[in-house]
């Protein structure tokens, strides 16, 4: 079945034998977009594929077949974006949550799911690590803009320089991590070290 919780992000939490395989929220990116915005496949790859499937959301089968990528690294992808969903609900606020139909599991579902204590309490350790550090960022809140750069930015991971280069003052770190391909959280963490750097502000 399925958990709706409504909020800002909101999102829903698919259910199987009593585990979560999948959550999706507007709040993290989905695979698909994890996929794309990586570079991993390209948007006619993946329209091509999503046709040959018959229309399917996720083509699993196809992305293995063509050999963009390993059946493995699909499941890993997955999970993902499982972990950084569930992360993004918590972060925001929620109204409340209802029953929603048993549908079946999402499409893009981890084969073995996670217990829903569990899932919900690495999240929230998460949030609190997060709202821990030195300049404590929200995903939905902060809109960052680059710093004046010392010499010590010759010196940036590939992942500061995507942000530094997509940061302009109107792109929170949900959006920040839409556009670069990367998780929620994972971004959420790094903008508030460059904030704490002054490479953000």
């Amino acid at each position: 079945g399925e958990l709706c919780a409504t909020g800002s992000p909101g999102g829903v939490f698919h259910l199987d034998g009593g585990l979560v395989v999948a959550v999706e929220s507007p709040g993290a990116p989905a695979p698909e977009a994890l996929l794309l915005r990586s570079g991993r496949i390209g948007g006619e790859e993946w329209t091509a594929l999503v046709r040959e499937s018959g229309g399917a959301r996720w083509p699993a089968a196809g992305l293995v077949a063509h050999g963009y990528t390993g059946a493995a690294q699909l499941r890993v992808v997955c999970a993902m974006a499982l972990q950084d969903a569930a992360f993004a609900v918590v972060a925001g606020s929620v109204d409340g949550c209802e029953r929603g139909p048993a549908t079946g599991p999402s499409p893009a579902s981890v084969p073995v799911g996670e217990p829903p204590t569990r899932l919900l309490q690495v999240a929230s350790r998460k949030l609190a690590a997060l709202l821990a550090m030195p300049c404590p960022v929200r995903p939905d809140r902060e809109r960052p803009v680059p710093a004046p750069l010392s010499l010590a930015a010759a010196r940036l991971g590939a992942l500061q320089r995507e942000l530094l280069a997509h940061a302009d003052g109107r792109r929170t770190a949900r959006d920040l991590a839409f556009r670069t391909g990367r998780g929620v959280y994972t971004v959420a963490v790094e903008v508030a070290r460059m904030l704490g750097e002054g490479l953000l502000e």
